[in-house]
């Protein structure tokens, strides 16, 4: 009974993700849609409705990369999902010199997590990783990453 409910389950929880996805797209759409009406209709636009805008905005491109998480279902997905959410963070509100110093350190850790700890085929079955290893390499093709380091490349 177990191993027969599995597939459904898999099944169910995917087409929920998709509906969701759907869901968030058409906020953002409707979201951006009045931010535009907004921009073309108030002519006046002073600091903290621009930085309100600004917020909205940031908010938006949070849940299309959350979205895009939906989809690939991968780590770098989650990373950029936290990336997204982090520099929102730190761009938008403006607390204390400490708490922007935590959002750094925090934007630092996930460029170091990227770096240095990431794994490309983590968590994700066996048909999947070819995929996944095809996204690495576009990605590393689009950002050039610095030499490798080896007998023809002195530290």
């Amino acid at each position: 009974m177990r191993e027969k409910m599995r597939p459904i389950i898999s099944k169910l929880s995917h087409l929920l993700e998709i509906a969701t996805s759907l869901i968030i797209i058409a906020a953002v759409s409707m979201g951006i849609f009045h931010m535009a009406v907004y921009i073309f209709t108030n002519g006046d636009v002073d600091q903290s409705k621009f930085e309100t805008f600004f917020a909205n905005i940031m908010s938006m491109v949070v849940g299309l990369e959350f979205v895009k998480m939906l989809v690939r279902q991968t780590p770098a997905a989650v990373l950029d999902v936290l990336l997204f959410a982090v520099a929102r963070q730190i761009i938008i509100y403006h607390h204390s010199a400490l708490d922007n110093l935590v959002g750094v350190i925090a934007v630092a850790g996930l460029f170091a997590i990227r770096k240095y700890l990431f794994v490309v085929t983590f968590g994700i079955c066996e048909k999947d990783k070819r995929k996944a290893m095809e996204d690495s390499q576009m990605h590393e093709e689009l950002h050039p990453s610095a030499p490798n380091e080896g007998p023809d490349h002195p530290v």
